[in-house]
């Protein structure tokens, strides 16, 4: 995967021993909080839930809605396989028939809801990877902070009261 990049600043503060001019930065514009309302009440709650987290650690903008916008609508409809699938647990339909001999056959298939509840897993498990949001493409973008004391956080409160 090699080295995360180095930000203007850090690089700025590494000093320039090669001497080569640095590219200038470009800031992608942060996606918007409020879920489209093209999304259905189920995708909204994915948005809901998974958009502040994303964009908290800038890996929401502008360039990638419409992959998150696909993602919350599969993991909604693929809530909506599990309760199909729930409601119809057989994982294998069968199909009996007579041949002309009169010999009796069987035969099994996948169901129907375990082939998209299959289809729309490895659909949602893409859209993932393309935004970032599985643990190997993540490494190194989200550290979390601290856990903090009651005494650092009655200062920061302080200081935002102040400031």
């Amino acid at each position: 995967m090699g080295r995360n990049k180095k930000t203007d600043a850090q690089k700025d503060l590494g000093g320039n021993a090669g001497k080569r001019k640095s590219k200038p930065e470009t800031n992608i514009e942060i996606a918007p909080l409020r879920a489209p309302s093209i999304l259905s009440k189920t995708a909204q709650k994915y948005w809901k839930t998974y958009a502040p987290l994303l964009i908290q650690i800038g890996l929401l903008t502008k360039l990638n809605v419409p992959t998150f916008i696909e993602y919350c609508r599969i993991k909604a409809r693929l809530d909506q396989v599990h309760i199909m699938v729930d409601e119809h647990p057989s994982m294998l339909e069968e199909a009996k028939w007579v041949d002309s001999s009169g010999q009796e056959h069987t035969k099994f298939k996948e169901a129907e809801y375990f082939k998209m509840m299959r289809k729309l897993s490895a659909d949602a498990l893409r859209h993932e990877r393309a935004l970032k949001m599985t643990p190997d493409r993540m490494a190194g973008t989200y550290k979390p902070e601290p856990p903090k004391s009651k005494a650092q956080e009655f200062r920061d409160r302080k200081n935002s009261m102040e400031g």
